[in-house]
C-alpha cells in the first residue's frame, strides 16, 4: 500500500496532541482539561487526538482493503499479532513499576488493592467494557479494548 503523506502528517499531529494533553494533565495545566461551549459541547486535546487516531485507523483499513477480499479470521489474527505483543510488553513493565511503587508505598490509594477483575482486565485490555479507563498497570489499556472492538466489527460496518 502506498503511503499518504497527509495521513502521516495528521497522525503526527495527533501524537503531538496526545503527548501535549498528558503533559498538561501531569502539570495540572488548564490546557489538559476540557474546553468548549458550557453545558453543550466539551472536548479535550487528548480526546480529539484519540478520535483522530480512531478515524485514521478506519480510513487506512478501508484504503488498504477496499479492493481485496477480506478473510476475517486472517484479518483479526494480524491485528492481534500487531497489537498484543506491544501491549503485553508494556503490561510487564507496568507490573514491575507497580511492584516497585508498592514496595515503597508510593501507590495511590485506589491502586493499593487488586481484584480479580483488575487482573483479568489487565490481561485482556478490556477495562473499557467494565466502565473503567485503565487499571493499575497500564492506564491506557482502554484504548486497546476500543480499537480492537472496532477491528472486530470493521468488515461489517
Amino acid at each position: 500500500m502506498k503511503r499518504f503523506v497527509l495521513l502521516d502528517l495528521i497522525r503526527s499531529l495527533a501524537i503531538i496532541g496526545v503527548i501535549f494533553a498528558h503533559l498538561a494533565q501531569t502539570v495540572r495545566s488548564p490546557l489538559g482539561g476540557p474546553f468548549g461551549i458550557k453545558n453543550f459541547y466539551y472536548v479535550t486535546i487528548g480526546g480529539v487526538s484519540v478520535t483522530i487516531f480512531i478515524v485514521l485507523s478506519g480510513l487506512v483499513l478501508e484504503l488498504k482493503y477496499k479492493h481485496f477480499e477480506l478473510h476475517y479470521l486472517s484479518f483479526i489474527r494480524k491485528r492481534i499479532l500487531r497489537l498484543y505483543p506491544t501491549y503485553i510488553f508494556s503490561l510487564l513493565i507496568g507490573i514491575i513499576v507497580y511492584i516497585y511503587l508498592n514496595q515503597f508505598e508510593l501507590l495511590p490509594a485506589s491502586y493499593k488493592s487488586l481484584s480479580i477483575l483488575d487482573l483479568l482486565c489487565s490481561l485482556t485490555a478490556s477495562y473499557v467494557f467494565w466502565g473503567k479507563w485503565g487499571g493499575p498497570f497500564v492506564s491506557t489499556s482502554w484504548f486497546l479494548g476500543v480499537i480492537f472492538s472496532l477491528y472486530l466489527f470493521y468488515p461489517y460496518i
